[in-house]
C-alpha cells in the first residue's frame, strides 16, 4: 500500500479517535472500548510521528527536538481540555496546565479530580512516552559511540565514508538521500568535529579510528567490513579528504583488508573504493594503475570464488565540474563551435568529458529501437550531441574582435575560459560581452568564488562556473518527457564505474527516457556492476589487460571469437546464480513474470532447450559486447597481453625414442597427436611429449642416463581457452589458465598454470 494512502488514513483515524476523546464521548464507552480507542489513537500517532521525522531528516532537520517538541505540546493540550472543569478550586488553565507539565515526569492527574477523563489519560500516557523518549536519548547520548559501532557492524549493506569536511558533507547528504538500501556510516576520528551534529541529524552513523593503522582499527574495520556476517556488507566506500595522498593511503589499506577476508562468489559485484583526486591528470594515472589489481591471481578462470576485490576509482573537483560543463554545454547548447582556452589541468578534463560525452551519446543512438514518439526525439537528440565538433584549444582569452568573429561565422559558439581571470582581464571580457548576441555565443568563465554552473547569465552572455565535488539536493522529480541527462553535480557524484554501469543501463532503455538507471531498482543496479566485474575479470584470466587511455594511438585488441563463446556460457551461469541469490526462480512459460520473479532462461547452460539456448546466447552476447562499447566509451581498452621471456627449470625423464613407424595417441581431452621417427618421449611425472633430437641437445643437458634438465629461455603468453596451438604431436586447443609456450626454434606446446608457475621464471630485466 502506498505511504501516501497509509499516513491520510492514519491522519483521518487520529483524528476521529480525537474527536472522541476530547467530546467526552469516549468516557461512556465500557472498558474494552476504551482500550481499543486509546490503542487506536497511541498507534496511529506513532505512525505519524515517524512520518513527520523522515520528512523532516529529508529536509536535512534534526527530527528528534521537533517531534518531542510536539509531543509536549499535544500533553499540555489534550490536559488542559481533558481536565477542564474537573478540578475544584484551581485556578482556571494554569490549574490544567500544572497538572499537564507533571505528567511529562510521570505524575498522575489522579489527584486533580476522579474519575480522571480519558481525554487527560491520553495525555499521561503521552506524558510518559515523552520522560521515556527523554530518558532514551540520555541513555543514546553516553552510549552513542557503542551504538553507533554496533549498528554499522550489524548492517547488512554498508556505505563507508571518511574525510569530513564541507564539501564531502554534501556527497554524504546525497548519499543519504539515495542509499540503495545500505546504511551509511561515517568515519571521523574527531569527536568535536563541527560538522558531526549535521552528519548525525542527516541520519547518518558517526563511527571513529576503523582506518587507522593499528591492530585494533584494523579488527574493528573487519567487522564493519562484513557486518558481522561473515560476508561482505561494503557496498561502497567514498575517501574524500582534500588530502589526495592522505585518500590513496587508504584505499590501499582498504583495499589489503578486503583481500584478507573471506572469497566471495564472483557472481555478486565487488565492493567499491572512489578516492577523491582533485587533479584530473593525477586521478588519470591512479586509475590506469588501478586496472592493473584485475591481473589473474592463482585460482583458475574455472573458479566461481576469488578473493574480494575492489573497484577502486576516482572522484574529483576538476573531473565532476568538467564532466557537468561538457553535458552542458552539448544537451543544452548544442553548437557548432567550442573553443576551450588555456592549457590547464580543467581544460585537460573537459577535452577528455567532451570526446566521451560525444562517444556515449553515439553509442546510445545507436542503442535506440521502436517507432515510438520519444523514440524518434531521442534519436534526432542523441545524433545531433554525437555529431558536436572538436574542441579548439587556444591559449589566451580572445579579445572582442575575435569574438565578434566567431559570432559572425557560427551558429551557436561555447567559449570555455579554465583559467581564473585577475581584474583587468574579466573587466576587459564585460566590456567586450556587451556588445555580443548572448543567443550565438555563450562564454563560460571560472570564478572561485561559484560553485557548479550559475543558473542565470551576467551580461547577456556570461555564464560563470566553479569547482564542485557535487552532491547538490535533487529539487525535481524529472519530466519523463525531457531528453536531458542528470546533472552529474546532483544526487551522488559518479566516478567511471558507476558511469559505465548508468550507460550500459541507459543503453537499454534510451527509448524510452534518458536516465533509466534512476527508476532501476538496486538488483538491476548490481547486475550491471555484477556484468562489467565479470567481462573485466574473465578478460584479464585470459590473456589480456586492461589500459584506460584516450590517446587515438590505443586501440583495444579484438576478443576472439572462440573466446567470446567461452565466454558466454560462464557469463550465463554467473547471471543464474546471481538471479537466484536475489530469489529469481526458472519457469517453463515462455516469458518472464517480474512480478512473481520468473524468467524463462533462468536454468543452468546444459539444462536450457535448445531454442531457449540460443535466445540466451544472443542475449548474453549482446550485453558483453554491449559492456566492452561501454568500457571503450570511457576510454578502457582491453589488449592482449604481450609475449614475454623466460628462463627454464626443472628436470625430466626421457621415457623412450620413438622407433621407424612413428607413434600416434589420444590426450584425455581428446586430441589426436603424433609422433615422428627419432623423437624423443618425455616426461615430467604427470604426461608425455615428443622432442626433436636437435631441440633436445639445444634446449635440454643430461644429468644422468634418463633425467635431463631443461635449459635455455622461451616466448610464453597466456592463452585464451579455445586457441589452437600447432605443436609438433599436432593442434593443440588451449583450456582456461593453460600457457602458450614457444622456442627459440619457432616450436610452439601448451603448459598448464601449475607447471608453468613450477617451470619458468620471468627473465631478469637487462641491468
Amino acid at each position: 500500500m502506498p505511504a501516501l494512502l497509509l499516513t491520510v488514513i492514519a491522519v483521518v483515524l487520529f483524528v476521529v479517535g480525537h474527536i472522541d476523546l476530547l467530546s467526552g464521548a469516549g468516557d461512556l464507552l465500557v472498558a474494552w472500548q476504551q482500550f481499543a480507542l486509546v490503542a487506536m489513537v497511541l498507534l496511529n500517532g506513532s505512525y505519524l510521528a515517524v512520518a513527520a521525522s523522515r520528512i523532516l531528516t529529508s529536509h536535512g532537520v534534526h527530527p528528534r527536538l521537533w517531534v518531542m517538541g510536539a509531543v509536549v505540546l499535544y500533553v499540555l493540550f489534550m490536559a488542559v481540555v481533558g481536565l477542564r472543569g474537573c478540578i475544584v478550586g484551581g485556578v482556571p488553565f494554569w490549574s490544567e496546565l500544572y497538572y499537564g507539565l507533571l505528567m511529562m515526569v510521570g505524575e498522575s492527574s489522579r489527584g486533580a479530580c476522579s474519575p480522571v477523563p480519558l481525554a487527560a489519560q491520553m495525555a499521561g500516557f503521552a506524558g510518559m512516552g515523552v520522560l521515556l523518549a527523554a530518558a532514551a536519548s540520555v541513555v543514546a547520548a553516553m552510549t552513542s559511540r557503542q551504538l553507533a559501532g554496533l549498528r554499522a557492524n550489524w548492517a547488512r549493506r554498508v556505505i563507508l565514508v571518511s574525510g569530513l569536511e564541507v564539501d564531502s558533507l554534501r556527497v554524504i547528504r546525497a548519499l543519504l538521500d539515495d542509499p540503495n538500501g545500505c546504511m551509511v556510516v561515517v568515519e571521523e576520528p574527531d569527536p568535536e568535529h563541527h560538522l558531526l551534529a549535521q552528519v548525525r541529524g542527516s541520519g547518518a552513523v558517526v563511527v571513529r579510528n576503523i582506518l587507522g593503522g593499528g591492530e585494533r582499527d584494523r579488527r574493528r574495520l573487519k567487522k564493519l567490513l562484513t557486518s558481522g556476517r561473515g560476508v561482505i556488507a561494503l557496498e561502497r566506500a567514498y575517501l574524500l579528504s582534500s588530502d589526495d595522498r592522505r585518500n590513496v593511503a587508504r584505499a590501499e589499506h582498504l583495499r589489503n583488508v578486503l583481500r584478507e577476508l573471506k572469497q566471495q562468489h564472483d557472481y555478486l559485484p565487488p565492493p567499491r573504493i572512489i578516492v577523491r583526486v582533485d587533479r584530473y591528470r593525477q586521478a588519470r594515472h591512479y586509475v590506469t594503475e588501478q586496472l592493473q589489481d584485475w591481473a589473474p591471481g592463482p585460482e583458475s578462470a574455472e573458479s566461481s570464488h576469488q578473493p574480494v576485490s575492489a573497484f577502486i576509482s576516482v572522484i574529483g573537483r576538476h573531473q565532476l565540474t568538467a564532466q557537468m560543463l561538457a553535458q552542458h554545454i552539448a544537451e543544452r547548447g548544442q553548437p557548432d563551435h567550442v573553443v576551450v582556452v588555456g592549457r590547464t589541468d580543467l581544460a585537460e578534463a573537459f577535452c577528455d568529458d567532451y570526446s566521451t560525452q560525444r562517444a556515449a551519446a553515439g553509442l546510445l543512438a545507436a542503442s535506440i529501437q521502436g517507432p515510438n514518439d520519444m523514440a524518434v526525439r531521442m534519436l534526432e537528440f542523441q545524433s545531433t550531441k554525437a555529431s558536436l565538433p572538436d574542441v579548439v584549444r587556444v591559449d589566451d582569452v580572445p579579445g572582442l574582435d575575435e569574438l565578434v568573429r566567431l559570432q559572425d561565422e557560427h551558429r551557436r559558439t561555447s567559449v570555455v575560459i579554465t583559467t581564473v581571470l585577475d581584474e583587468q582581464g574579466l573587466a576587459s571580457l564585460e566590456d567586450a560581452a556587451l556588445k555580443l548576441d548572448g543567443g550565438s555565443i555563450r562564454i563560460f568563465v571560472l570564478n572561485e568564488s561559484t560553485s557548479g554552473l550559475s543558473e542565470f547569465p551576467m551580461l547577456g552572455t556570461l555564464h560563470t562556473f566553479g569547482l564542485s565535488l557535487g552532491g547538490r539536493r535533487i529539487e525535481r522529480t524529472p519530466d519523463p518527457e525531457e531528453l536531458f541527462t542528470r546533472d552529474p553535480l546532483v544526487g551522488v557524484p559518479p566516478d567511471v564505474w558507476l558511469r559505465s554501469a548508468r550507460l550500459a543501463s541507459d543503453a537499454y532503455g534510451i527509448s524510452y527516457g534518458p536516465n533509466s538507471w534512476v527508476d532501476d531498482d538496486p538488483e538491476a543496479r548490481e547486475s550491471n556492476m555484477r556484468a562489467l566485474r565479470h567481462v573485466l575479470w574473465y578478460l584479464t584470466s585470459n590473456g589480456f589487460e586492461w589500459v584506460a587511455s584516450r590517446d587515438v594511438g590505443i586501440r583495444a585488441d579484438p576478443v576472439p571469437p572462440d573466446l567470446l563463446d567461452s565466454f558466454v556460457e560462464k557469463e550465463h551461469e554467473n547471471w543464474v546464480q546471481f538471479k537466484r541469490h536475489h530469489r529469481w526462480v526458472g519457469t517453463k512459460a515462455e516469458t518472464t513474470d517480474k512480478k512473481a520473479r520468473e524468467n524463462h532462461l533462468l536454468f543452468p547452460w546444459k539444462d536450457l532447450p535448445e531454442d531457449r539456448r540460443k535466445t540466451a546466447r544472443t542475449n548474453t552476447l549482446g550485453s558483453v559486447e554491449l559492456v566492452l562499447q561501454v568500457l571503450a566509451v570511457q576510454g578502457i581498452h582491453p589488449v592482449r597481453i604481450a609475449p614475454r621471456r623466460y628462463v627454464r627449470s626443472g628436470e625430466v625423464r626421457l621415457v623412450r625414442t620413438v622407433g621407424d613407424a612413428g607413434e600416434s595417441w589420444t590426450t584425455e581431452t581428446g586430441q589426436e597427436m603424433q609422433a615422428k621417427p627419432g623423437d624423443h618421449v618425455l616426461s615430467d611425472g604427470t604426461r608425455e611429449w615428443t622432442i626433436g633430437p636437435e631441440e633436445l641437445a639445444k634446449t635440454y643437458r643430461p644429468v644422468s642416463a634418463d633425467i635431463w634438465a631443461r635449459t635455455g629461455e622461451v616466448t610464453a603468453q597466456l592463452a585464451y581457452p579455445g586457441e589452437t596451438v600447432e605443436s609438433r604431436e599436432g593442434p593443440q586447443t588451449a583450456e582456461a589458465g593453460q600457457w602458450r609456450v614457444t622456442d627459440d626454434a619457432g616450436n610452439s606446446w601448451l603448459v598448464p598454470a601449475d607447471k608453468f608457475e613450477a617451470n619458468y621464471r620471468p627473465k631478469p630485466a637487462a641491468q
